[in-house]
């Protein structure tokens, strides 16, 4: 099976993420690994890169689109993410395993 996954950032209380013409953030085949997908809830950075801008936040929703080919399955993975105040140094040092 192929994947994609795209990452979009929306402000705090926008319901839709505008439309980006980029390539996926992330493509991959299921015969070469694996990739981990955030879950609802979950905080992400992405920084940025010389094609697409960088993703900074807390996942709100995910939708799998599954598309059946003739002879493959591919799954393209939508993650929306919106912008939040994170203070990630007190995200990690505020953790019991990390003292």
């Amino acid at each position: 099976m192929r994947y994609s996954i795209d990452y979009q950032q929306v402000s705090q209380g926008q319901s839709d993420a505008s439309i980006d013409a980029c390539p996926a953030d992330i493509v991959f085949n299921s015969d070469h690994g694996l990739a981990l997908i955030p879950c609802v809830g979950d905080v992400i950075n992405l920084p940025s890169t010389a094609v697409k801008e960088g993703v900074c936040g807390i996942v709100r929703s995910r939708i799998f689109n599954y598309l059946r080919g003739p002879e493959e399955l591919y799954c393209h993975v939508n993650i929306l993410v919106e912008e939040a105040d994170i203070n990630f140094e007190s995200l990690i040092l505020n953790r019991p395993w990390f003292r």
